[in-house]
């Protein structure tokens, strides 16, 4: 779209760097979908984004000062 508006060098680099930004983006969106969805200790928390509710020992080994503060501890 802007091709004549600027240098040709600064062309290259901008591709290559939105390109490779992309590439990164895709893998993290790609690991958090694996992670969420098929790694067994990760389902706890994925139900518990829709229901609302976490088995206290899951909560205890993913969020120690949370679940602490809630339990009283």
């Amino acid at each position: 779209m802007y091709k004549t508006s600027f240098p040709p060098a600064l062309m290259q680099w901008v591709i290559l760097t939105h390109s490779g930004m992309a590439m990164l983006l895709g893998c993290a969106v790609l690991g958090h979908i694996y992670l969420a969805t098929l790694m067994p200790g990760f389902r706890e928390g994925l139900s518990g984004m829709f229901s609302g509710w976490v088995p206290a020992k899951w909560a205890k080994d993913h969020y120690r000062k949370w679940y602490r503060e809630i339990a009283g501890e």
